[in-house]
């Protein structure tokens, strides 16, 4: 989260890369497979409040031309969401699978540690971590409730926080965009299988 300007082995701006290109092919790669057979399937990605400081510039999508730490994690959870619900678009047809998203919460882990590396406000910044953030089994509750709750069994296209579905940002919600990503993903990813 919010890491120093690093590019994956691939040449993709790391924090794209990783959080959102390597999802998009891996979800695409086990597509056939899920929607293969008629029993149910939910598709769960771990986006983040984070997206709403997001914006997707196709024009520098790997933020060559001008990096903030911020932006750069915004667009990759903004386009997180945006992936959802385009691939939910696309597999609407399949009523047996879902696709969300959601946001765990603010939680103690180790994904925040460029942002205070070698500061003076370490000692500050893990006192405010161990009152406030949530702990990791809390984080994960969300993404228990829409992989096993009968209430999101067949609830897709949102995005949730404490198990329960909130609007994103308005951002998320441009259809034209969300389908420019999808394209320019499989093509960068040479993902084979689209639906």
């Amino acid at each position: 989260m919010a890491t120093p300007k690093m590019t994956t082995k691939d040449g993709f701006e790391f924090q794209l890369g990783t959080n959102h290109l390597g999802h998009f092919l891996f979800t695409n790669l086990l597509l056939p497979a899920l929607t293969e057979p008629k029993k149910p399937v939910r598709i769960i990605n771990v986006a983040s409040a984070a997206h709403m400081m997001g914006s997707v510039d196709f024009n520098d999508l790997m933020r060559e031309k001008t990096y903030s730490a911020w932006e750069a994690y915004g667009q990759s959870k903004l386009a997180n969401i945006m992936f959802t619900y385009e691939l939910a678009k696309r597999l609407s047809y399949q009523p047996n699978v879902t696709v969300n998203c959601l946001h765990p919460g603010v939680v103690r882990t180790e994904l925040g540690r460029y942002m205070v590396k070698d500061s003076v406000f370490m000692p500050f910044a893990v006192a405010l971590a161990s009152v406030f953030f949530k702990t990791p089994a809390q984080g994960a509750e969300t993404s228990i409730y829409l992989a096993s709750s009968p209430e999101a069994q067949n609830v897709s296209s949102k995005y949730y926080t404490d198990c329960r579905p909130v609007s994103s940002s308005q951002a998320s919600y441009d259809a034209g965009a969300a389908k420019k990503l999808f394209d320019v993903s499989a093509e960068l990813t040479k993902a084979t299988w689209t639906p």
